[in-house]
């Protein structure tokens, strides 16, 4: 049985958007709960969207300081940390805001992928972080509870400058005005909140912080996480990968909504990368060499088409012995009649092709009716 008889989906567009409807030893991060046991879900997402955080009371991301570290350099306005804890443990597990290349925001885990390897343990470690939100443990003694803004907004709070892709289910939109953490509303409402969550979040005084921001893509529901981790970009065959998990999984109303692509970045090398040595010790030992040579290497794909073509163009306009042979003749005969003969003579029946293909394109066009006339035989098309 193939896909679409698995699945039924339909594609349709509105206001830009693509909707897909396909019906059918981690930490957990501390909660925001109250002592009525009431989970407030935008805050549990907004505390736990920068990773790897610091254990205790206090979870704050290990964003090590750098040793030339620079008040004055901080320009993004990003929060200085003061906590003992979460002090000792950067000294040995770090990364950087701007190491992250992707974020996951799910109901039940936070993914931050990232370009380069953290720190942990003073050694390399994993490409990635991911978290525990707890909020699929609801139990019946749990009330859940929201927030005035989105925790997707919450991504501003830190500079995710080379960021590329933005994965996120209905939690991360959630609020008061939205309450939601299923796909129980209007096809409408969604597309409303998420297309003005995320104007709201790129836009403004953050937009050039999402120079390099190629893809943001909501689920109402995530199936698997490690698809999603693993994906280039969302395309036919992972939304497929995805749909079927979610049939596997019994989750029967599975979305996809694709945000306006043509809003964000889809230079195919971008070389726009920042890097914040002064501030961040992990830019300063690992990122500011990793994409200068990631620069260098776009550089080279960047120009090689650009080199074929040129050699191409340089191969088409050499002259050839042949195509000599025959500008003297033109030159030492007044009438046209030697030139045609030589080719004649030399692009008999066997040798038309490689004569004809041995000229350049700038011969051809100068000899055109010449050509024409002296392979007025030939099966070749002279275009």
């Amino acid at each position: 049985m193939g896909y679409a008889e698995k699945h039924s989906p339909f594609l349709i567009s509105i206001n830009s958007y693509n909707m897909c409807y396909i019906r059918g030893s981690d930490n957990i991060i501390g909660g925001a709960f109250t002592m009525s046991n009431k989970l407030n879900i935008s805050k549990t997402v907004a505390s736990s969207l920068f990773l790897p955080l610091s254990s205790g009371e206090v979870k704050m991301p290990l964003y090590k300081k750098s040793d030339t570290y620079r008040v004055d350099e901080n320009s993004y306005g990003e929060p200085s940390i003061i906590d003992a804890l979460w002090d000792k443990e950067v000294q040995s597990t770090y990364t950087s805001p701007r190491n992250v290349r992707r974020v996951i925001i799910g109901k039940e885990y936070i993914v931050n992928l990232f370009w380069k390897e953290m720190v942990e343990s003073n050694k390399k470690g994993k490409m990635f972080a991911k978290a525990k939100t707890g909020i699929a443990q609801k139990t019946s003694d749990i009330e859940f509870v929201f927030s005035e803004r989105p925790a997707l907004l919450s991504l501003n709070r830190w500079a995710l400058s080379n960021i590329e892709s933005i994965y996120l289910d209905l939690s991360a939109l959630s609020c008061n005005s939205f309450p939601y953490l299923v796909a129980n509303t209007q096809d409408s409402e969604v597309l409303s909140i998420f297309n003005k969550t995320v104007d709201s979040l790129i836009g403004g005084d953050y937009k050039s912080r999402y120079n390099r921001l190629k893809e943001i893509v909501l689920f109402t529901s995530i199936p698997d996480y490690n698809i999603l981790l693993n994906a280039e970009y969302i395309d036919a065959t992972i939304v497929e990968q995805l749909a079927d998990k979610a049939v596997e999984l019994g989750i029967s109303d599975f979305r996809v909504l694709k945000y306006d692509k043509s809003k964000l970045n889809q230079s195919e090398y971008n070389t726009n990368f920042t890097t914040s040595p002064n501030i961040y010790q992990y830019d300063k030992e690992y990122l500011l060499d990793y994409f200068r040579d990631l620069c260098r290497e776009y550089d080279r794909k960047k120009k090689k088409p650009l080199e074929e073509t040129n050699q191409s163009q340089e191969n088409s306009s050499t002259e050839s012995d042949i195509e000599k042979a025959l500008n003297r003749i033109k030159l030492s005969c007044t009438s046209d009649g030697a030139f045609i003969g030589a080719l004649q003579v030399i692009g008999h029946t066997d040798m038309k092709a490689t004569v004809y293909a041995s000229l350049s394109d700038k011969f051809k066009e100068e000899n055109r009716d010449l050509l024409i006339k002296a392979f007025s035989d030939s099966s070749l098309y002279l275009g």
